[in-house]
């Protein structure tokens, strides 16, 4: 993204606030340099550092003087004999001060240019004052060299001014100078720049793709259609309608049209368009992947083709989208099925309905509880839970009584019981076929009190409810493009108990799901996360420094072996680097254990270094 700076108006320096004029990147244009001569500091315009603000104050300069600055140095582009030679130069340039003069000219009383600098005062080694102070002179300077020029009626003293360069350069010097930074479309970015007149220029319309070389297109508030290939422009459908919206996500060619009461639809047919359906629709949604949309008719719903033909008229009081050939429907206030021609698969007797889920089983309800119900509209479970949703994620219906809530599989059985505060999906695996085993997700719980456990998808329970959170394991791998294997992603868990008395920090541990135990205990560590590489495995700990002399920042480091015993106690300032970032401080223990070498450390209470061996070995360093 690069050092950002933008060029105002404004017509009080005290405030925070401008109308952006132009902006450029990595650089201070040459144009500014010339508005902002005899410039002075004002208040920082500061809505747009949203990466960082140093503090600088904004460089500003009187608007109108500015502009009789810059007309006079286009008289002279314009009408000195070698700049005159430059194509487009002088168009460009009288372009310019027409716009500008438009700019400042909604300005009734006084008004300044001011310019937010402050990302390129990071470049420079000045106190931000100090950089606005040196901008303010360069300003003047090369204003003072520019008049020069014009009083010598020197074009090769301009041209090296303001480093103006051959017209196969353009873009790069219309980058520089400022052109093409202007919030204007007739400053694009063009090679070679445009040789039409300000006063001839017609800004693009307002214009959507339709298909092709087909455009909707905006004028006078309305909407139509017109052909344009780049070579010629013509109108095909004057502009009707009030609104336009796609009829399909993404778009695909059909739109819906408005007409101020109704919707129609616009397609492409024969790579012609036209209206397949005239504005008769008093509602509407996207088109389905199979061609299907509900739409509403005189306060009816019914099933409209993608050709806009009709699937199923408009009779029904709701009307869903198909699904796997079926279609809720409404009548009065009760739900059921259809089939694509409209016949009743179940008849409406259901207060709600949802779609069948994946295992062939739909969530209806029934006087507010809600049950499964099948094809045939018989009851799997008798309705009985208060919520109920299909959750794709844990594939399986997350159900609620209440404030407990319970996990049921797609076939209608419990997975896991309806006892429970919040159920979430930890993580699953795909067997080699793409398909789930449900015994390698994992599926957190918490209890009413507010205690985290954790089941496998077939309800097993893994993790007893003894912890206030749980999360997968973080691995670090210094092995490009390769993590740690699932093997190991999916047997240890990260679990976290109270906090380390006399410090804020929760305490970490693992909990290993083979073992079914704790290999590291939550009550030392303030973190812990795996490091992988070449088949090897350990773990990076963390514990709290407690006022150790020589620790950085609040938190010591040593290495576990995967199966949690003490390589290396947690008395280290730094492992391998002294920057604070486990991530770095993994890649260095790694690599260095790779290479067989010990990697170096440094001791938090007594400031001597040591050498750490991948064996648990420890080398001191001599005084």
């Amino acid at each position: 993204m690069g050092n950002r700076s933008w060029l105002y108006l404004t017509d009080n320096l005290e405030l925070d606030d401008g109308y952006q004029v132009a902006a450029a990147n990595n650089l201070f244009p040459t144009l500014w340099m010339l508005l902002l001569a005899s410039g002075q500091s004002a208040e920082g315009i500061t809505f747009q550092r949203i990466f960082g603000d140093r503090g600088t104050a904004n460089l500003a300069s009187d608007a109108r003087e500015a502009l009789q600055r810059l007309e006079r140095f286009v008289s002279f582009a314009t009408k000195n004999r070698q700049l005159r030679q430059i194509p487009n130069l002088g168009t460009q340039l009288r372009s310019l001060v027409c716009y500008l003069n438009e700019c400042v000219g909604r300005y009734a009383g006084d008004v300044w240019f001011s310019a937010n600098l402050d990302e390129l005062s990071w470049l420079e080694e000045d106190s931000p004052s100090g950089f606005i102070e040196q901008c303010a002179k360069t300003c003047n300077v090369v204003w003072y060299q520019v008049e020069s020029a014009i009083d010598r009626d020197s074009a090769a003293d301009a041209i090296e001014v303001l480093d103006i360069r051959e017209q196969d350069d353009w873009l790069n010097w219309a980058r520089r100078f400022g052109l093409s930074g202007i919030e204007h479309p007739y400053f694009r970015d063009e090679s070679p720049p445009s040789d039409m007149a300000w006063e001839d220029y017609i800004p693009p319309q307002n214009r959507r793709p339709l298909a092709g070389d087909w455009w909707l297109f905006e004028s006078g508030g309305l909407w139509g259609v017109c052909y344009d290939d780049d070579v010629t422009t013509r109108e095909i459908i004057p502009p009707t309608w009030t609104e336009v919206c796609a009829a399909a996500s993404p778009p695909l060619r059909q739109t819906w049209v408005h007409d101020g009461t109704h919707y129609g639809l616009l397609d492409v047919v024969d790579n012609e368009p036209r209206i397949t359906l005239e504005p008769q629709l008093d509602a509407v949604t996207d088109f389905s992947n199979d061609g299907f949309a509900s739409v509403a008719r005189d306060g009816k719903d019914g099933l409209l083709r993608s050709d806009g033909t009709w699937q199923i008229e408009p009779r029904f009081d709701w009307l869903g989208i198909p699904k796997n050939g079926r279609v809720i429907a409404q009548v009065d206030d009760k739900f059921g099925f259809l089939d694509l021609n409209g016949a009743w698969l179940v008849e409406p007797r259901f207060d709600d309905l949802d779609d069948f889920a994946p295992g062939g089983l739909a969530l209806a309800s029934i006087d507010e509880r809600w049950g499964l119900a099948d094809a045939t509209g018989r009851w799997r479970v008798t309705p009985q839970w208060t919520s109920a949703d299909w959750n794709a994620d844990l594939e399986a219906f997350l159900v609620a009584d209440g404030d407990n809530v319970g996990l049921v599989n797609p076939h209608g059985e419990t997975v896991i019981p309806l006892r429970y505060a919040a159920i979430a999906l930890m993580s699953v695996h795909a067997t080699a076929n793409g398909l789930r085993d449900p015994s390698e997700s994992l599926i957190g719980a918490q209890d009413a009190d507010g205690r985290c456990g954790l089941f496998d998808g077939t309800g097993k329970a893994l993790v007893p409810f003894d912890y206030l959170g749980m999360a997968q394991t973080e691995w670090f791998s210094s092995e490009s493009n390769q993590g740690a294997p699932h093997t190991l992603r999916n047997r240890y868990v990260s679990v976290v108990t109270q906090h380390d008395s006399g410090t804020d920090a929760a305490l970490h541990g693992i909990y290993d799901l083979l073992e079914r135990r704790e290999i590291v205990a939550t009550n030392r560590y303030t973190g812990v996360v795996g490091m992988y590489w070449s088949a090897q495995a350990a773990w990076l700990a963390f514990a709290p420094a407690r006022a150790l002399r020589y620790a950085v920042g609040e938190k010591v480091m040593g290495v576990l072996s995967l199966d949690g015993r003490m390589l290396h106690a947690p008395i280290y300032a730094w492992i391998g680097s002294e920057a604070d970032m486990p991530y770095l401080t993994a890649f260095t223990i790694q690599q260095r254990w790779i290479a067989g070498e010990p990697v170096k450390a440094l001791c938090a209470d007594n400031g001597e270094f040591e050498w750490l061996h991948a064996d648990g070995r420890v080398e001191r360093q001599p005084r």
